[in-house]
């Protein structure tokens, strides 16, 4: 069916099940056409083998084979949807990726940064390593086969793979065919040898990243054939040689995987991952390529001038942050050392860098100085001084100076992409940009007083800047989580947020803020699933947006995807190691993994002292210690949680868990107004989950089960919490509801593990 009438046949053929629209591209193997899946209203990729591919294969061996790839459920891996037979062709259906291929991205861009090459191998690798478990080899590993959706890695054809394997590997060798791409085979699929395993596919991926970081495969030949030779006895140049940015430790584990010999390549892809992800593994090393930008002194004779050296130094932590290259710590935890020391070499320490940056800021009059100095975190030498004179109408002007200068004194290569950004301003008046930082240190606060005063803070943000991007996504933010403190029927505060926020992204496409507002108004309406894409897209405009790191990972924890979960909050706990927020972030993962030990121990800092008690680390703390059974510590908790906020509602629902733990079933019920009954309609799954809590611990299993119910429907599809790590839940285990119920979760995190 890969004759030019090919896509008519197709389509008439399977007419009763796909429309097909196009061809999207043809291999040795297979012709791919985008087609319409007509019961489930989805794009899909339609994959024909060529006549004599599967002639060789053989159809009835091929179809009961391939069809046991559907079991290969994994995040970095495009699964099979659907096979047959058409017209006397084989074909099999995957989900359509609308992104490209790692091979057109290169063509587009060239080389990768070293930090996201590592990134696509590390999921490409999970990807593997998982199929390697279940006994599948892909075989054909190479940029092709790799699509990148929303930035994720996802590998593609392992239908063909399997069945291969199972089916027919033996026939196509005796035909004279093989499995595989010249540019990036093993040397044991070189030489046709019968037996092959994940070492095979670690060669490849090894060629792919080779390729993603030099821009050209470890081997080059003008025919297959002398590509075959080169594989089979060559030793591929040293990676190092083709690119300045890789390290030592990046190049030996490329090296040991590229070897002729399976046996001393290693073991399994995990190792390899380990060993391109150890210390030192990124240029150079890592401690040099980061910096913290302490907040700058304000030596001006005006207190009130304070907004200068605040607004001077996030702006100067914004620029550097879209650096890839360069790791750059949050200003929560840049404040937070500074508050603490003085000392560079202790600062560096204490939040992992190898850079310090300080300076001030002196106003007087029109005239404005700027000094700063870089000093290296180890030595305490002082690498570069500067001071910068100007008056306050060439502010940015200096500022944009002083992010170029540490650039280049760190030896630095911006993209085109980040030198534009380090001329943009997001509010181009200093007194607006102050109150907008302000407001957003107010949001963080969370309680009720706090959103108050960011909204009055916002209000004059516009009355000095009018309509502005990142304003209008702030004051998005601001009601978003005022609906968040009291969530219920009205939808007013939701609406006004998603309102502000598509303003915002109207007037800056680019506007994170906009986005990750959006993406965390989501689940209020159960779109989880949204909200992850959502987030995504945050964090392909500002990687480093500490916020959108935070809250991917605790959507991949509602999912159940706690492997997924770790990396960003990892990422979040690095980049602001001084701040609650990403803590009690990291805690809630541990606690949605069952890991409630470790979630109390990591909450435990931030409620230990009168100073400590936090809104979110001593409700989130309060959760953790439920399912040890530490009555105690959850009843002083909660009563210096509410000292702090008297009149928040989550107060009620803790007395409510608190009673039934205690076994006060009538306690329990007699905090059960109607107002806490609220939350099952309020649109938010965490809530309506400890409400079912509650109702299991006291005997209500009906009401239990309906809570949860609807938590299920609000996209909560962590199926081992509900199942086996929650104790809470276990009076409920045994009824047919709930299985039923865990049936459903199953099914419904199957079918989006792959987004």
């Amino acid at each position: 069916m890969a004759t030019n009438d090919g896509i008519g046949r197709l389509a008439s053929a399977l007419a009763d099940r796909y429309t097909v629209e196009r061809e999207l591209g043809r291999g040795g193997m297979a012709t791919v056409y985008l087609a319409h899946d007509l019961k489930h209203d989805r794009d899909v990729a339609i994959k024909v083998l060529h006549e004599d591919f599967g002639a060789t294969l053989g159809a009835e061996r091929f179809l009961t084979e391939i069809r046991t790839t559907a079991r290969l459920q994994h995040p970095n891996i495009l699964t099979l949807i659907d096979s047959g037979a058409a017209d006397g062709a084989l074909f099999y259906v995957m989900p359509y990726v609308a992104g490209e291929s790692l091979r057109t991205r290169l063509d587009r861009t060239g080389p990768f940064p070293i930090d996201e090459a590592l990134a696509i191998v590390r999921g490409v690798a999970a990807a593997l390593d998982f199929a390697h478990r279940q006994g599948i080899v892909h075989r054909d590993i190479k940029p092709e086969n790799v699509l990148l959706h929303e930035g994720v890695p996802m590998v593609a054809d392992f239908g063909i793979a399997l069945a291969v394997a199972s089916a027919g590997a033996e026939r196509l060798t005796d035909a004279g065919m093989s499995l595989g791409t010249p540019a990036y085979m093993s040397p044991e699929q070189v030489t046709s040898e019968r037996v092959l395993d994940g070492r095979c596919d670690q060669y490849s991926l090894a060629c792919v990243l080779y390729e993603l970081v030099s821009g050209a495969p470890p081997f080059k030949a003008p025919t297959p054939q002398a590509l075959y030779v080169k594989h089979a006895i060559e030793q591929a140049p040293p990676l190092r040689a083709q690119s300045n940015t890789v390290s030592a430790a990046v190049a030996q584990a490329v090296a040991r995987a590229l070897a002729k010999d399976p046996s001393e390549r290693f073991a399994t892809l995990a190792e390899f991952v380990a060993a391109l992800c150890a210390t030192g593994a990124v240029v150079a090393p890592a401690a040099e390529k980061s910096i913290v930008v302490l907040p700058f002194d304000n030596l001006s004779p005006d207190p009130n001038d304070a907004y200068l050296a605040d607004g001077l130094t996030e702006e100067l932590i914004s620029d550097l942050s879209r650096i890839r290259t360069l790791k750059v710590i949050s200003r929560n935890s840049a404040t937070a050392v500074k508050q603490r020391t003085r000392d560079v070499r202790e600062i560096a320490r204490l939040v992992g860098v190898r850079y310090v940056l300080e300076g001030s800021v002196r106003h007087a009059g029109d005239q404005l100085r700027i000094t700063a100095q870089l000093i290296d975190g180890v030595t305490d030498a002082h690498l570069w001084t500067e001071k910068y004179n100007g008056t306050m109408g060439n502010v940015f002007a200096m500022q944009e100076r002083v992010s170029r200068e540490i650039v280049e004194a760190l030896q630095l290569t911006l993209s085109p992409t980040e030198s534009q950004h380090v001329t943009q301003r997001p509010i181009p008046n200093l007194v607006a940009y102050e109150c907008y930082l302000r407001a957003r240190q107010e949001v963080h606060g969370y309680t009720r007083e706090h959103l108050a005063r960011a909204d009055a803070l916002l209000e004059r943000a516009e009355a000095a800047a009018g309509e502005n991007a990142l304003l209008l996504a702030c004051k998005a933010w601001v009601h978003m989580q005022r609906y968040n403190l009291a969530p219920g029927p009205d939808r007013t505060e939701v609406c006004a947020a998603t309102a502000l926020a598509e303003r915002a992204r109207s007037l800056d496409p680019t506007c994170s803020l906009a986005v990750l507002v959006l993406a965390l108004l989501q689940p209020f309406d159960g779109r989880v699933i949204d909200s992850l894409l959502y987030l995504r897209q945050a964090l392909a405009l500002d990687p480093s947006n500490v916020d959108a790191l935070t809250w991917i990972g605790y959507v991949y924890a509602a999912l159940g995807r706690d492997d997924d979960a770790r990396g960003p909050m990892e990422r979040a706990l690095e980049l602001d190691p001084l701040s609650h927020f990403p803590a009690v972030a990291a805690a809630w993962v541990d606690y949605q993994a069952g890991r409630f030990e470790e979630a109390g121990a990591r909450l435990a800092p931030w409620v230990a002292g009168p100073e400590g008690v936090l809104h979110a680390a001593c409700i989130q703390c309060i959760f953790a210690l439920a399912p040890l059974g530490r009555l105690d510590d959850m009843e002083s908790l909660a009563t210096r949680y509410q000292a702090s906020v008297p009149d928040e509602p989550l107060y009620q629902y803790v007395r409510f868990l608190y009673f039934g733990l205690r076994g006060d079933r009538a306690g329990a019920l007699a905090e059960l107004t109607p107002g806490l009954e609220e939350w099952q309609r309020s649109g938010h799954a965490e809530y309506t989950l400890h409400l079912a809590q509650g109702f299991a611990v006291i005997g209500e299993t009906d009401r239990a089960l309906a809570c949860l119910e609807r938590t299920v429907d609000l996209q909560y599809l962590n199926h081992d919490f509900l199942a086996h790590h929650d104790p809470l839940l276990a009076p409920l285990r045994p009824d047919p509801r709930f299985q039923a119920l865990l049936a459903r979760v199953k099914r419904e995190q199957a079918q989006v593990a792959n987004v």
